[in-house]
């Protein structure tokens, strides 16, 4: 694969917002406008965007300041000893969201295939499109960025052009929403967008100031995100039962269009997704050239669909997110204290217990918050603090002695 060098800020944001225009970021604004409403839906896209700018801009200072990728911030956080645990997580972040797009782009094609009277088992629609998934992602990132910034225009016109379906009158008679379904909502909407804010270095390292960085986010994050989220609500206005079937009602080259718009944006996504998760396993165990990650990656994200994630999306994507947040809350603790080394044990355990917490808020066994997001990132970024802090005493102490 390629190296990546002097990428252009509007050539990543193209990737990332490209990446957006699928089902599950779409799946997350129809969500909560069917539960809550439209309204209180787009208010909790809103926050939740601009809440993410925040560890967004850390996060992306990281990349720019030290010009490595997540994987390498990961060796420096854990150790390279604690690397495997860092792999292993950015393997479940990153093959669970591309299950849940794989599961979503197949649905597509069945049905649309259906509509040609074609009948094809599932698994050998997703095996076929995660074969293609893996070919591609083997191409390379700059290769990613050219087809998203060509791709991106077309697939949010012809979401766009989806909006002609919903009903106007649904739309307008929005009744004022609860502070609290507002806040409810927000947790999915950050979970619908943090993976892509903790493995930022990744690709912000190849940008030449934090200036374009802030662009970069600015446009994703209040531009971009907000966009595709708020038409997935606007799509809940529509009497249609499940946003696919609202999707692919109408004539066989409307279907076409949707079905083709959606696969181009899940391989877009998908793309940067088994990338991101085969450079942390190359880290972990360089043995293995990254094509082969690749390979083992998108064998991985074809296992998994086959167990049909879509099924229990809301709590699949909360579950990725509540890891995410934990990790993403080690890095920034890790930034703020000094970006020192501290003993392997304090990151593991932090970040354990940290999911551990926010999973027993998800089954409703346990919760601190009310939030699992915040319960992993508050107790992970704590218990990290303070191990870092009391390790920085003891190295001053043992110098002291010494001296």
């Amino acid at each position: 694969m390629e190296t990546e060098q002097n990428q252009n800020w509007a050539h990543i944001a193209a990737l990332y917002i490209g990446g957006a225009v699928s089902l599950p970021v779409i799946m997350a604004g129809y969500t909560l406008a069917k539960q809550y409403g439209l309204l209180a839906a787009l208010l909790s896209i809103i926050l939740g965007n601009i809440f993410l700018l925040i560890p967004g801009l850390i996060i992306s200072h990281i990349g720019i300041k030290l010009r490595i990728p997540t994987v390498s911030v990961a060796a420096k956080l854990f150790g390279q000893k604690g690397l495997a645990l860092f792999s292993l997580v950015m393997l479940i972040i990153m093959t669970g969201w591309s299950a849940l797009q794989l599961d979503f782009m197949s649905s597509l094609l069945k049905n649309l295939l259906n509509n040609f009277g074609l009948f094809c088992p599932q698994i050998i629609i997703i095996s076929a499109l995660g074969i293609l998934l893996t070919l591609c992602t083997q191409r390379g990132l700059k290769v990613m960025g050219i087809l998203a910034g060509i791709l991106t225009p077309i697939l949010v016109i012809i979401l766009i052009a989806a909006l002609y379906k919903t009903q106007v009158s649904q739309i307008l008679q929005c009744a004022i929403p609860s502070l609290n379904s507002i806040i409810i909502g927000i947790p999915l909407i950050i979970s619908a967008t943090i993976a892509l804010i903790v493995d930022l270095p990744t690709y912000v390292r190849t940008l030449p100031t934090f200036k374009e960085t802030t662009k970069l986010l600015l446009l994703t994050l209040l531009v971009g995100m907000p966009l595709v989220q708020g038409i997935g609500g606007l799509l809940a206005c529509s009497p249609s039962p499940t946003l696919i079937n609202n999707l692919m009602s109408g004539n066989i080259i409307w279907s076409f269009l949707i079905t083709l718009c959606f696969i181009l944006s899940g391989l877009i996504a998908n793309m940067a997704n088994i990338y991101s998760a085969a450079i942390s396993l190359e880290a972990t165990a360089p043995r293995i050239s990254l094509q082969k990650y690749i390979l083992i990656t998108g064998a991985l994200v074809i296992l998994i669909t086959s167990i049909s994630p879509v099924e229990h999306f809301t709590f699949t994507l909360e579950l990725i997110g509540t890891v995410t947040s934990g990790l993403g809350a080690l890095m920034i603790c890790w930034f703020f204290t000094g970006m020192r080394t501290v003993p392997l044990f304090i990151s593991i355990v932090s970040l354990l217990v940290g999911c551990s917490l926010g999973i027993l808020n998800l089954t409703g066994l346990f919760t601190i918050t009310q939030d699992a997001l915040i319960d992993t990132a508050l107790v992970s970024g704590i218990l990290y603090t303070l191990g870092a802090l009391l390790t920085k005493t003891k190295n001053k102490t043992q110098e002291n002695t010494n001296g």
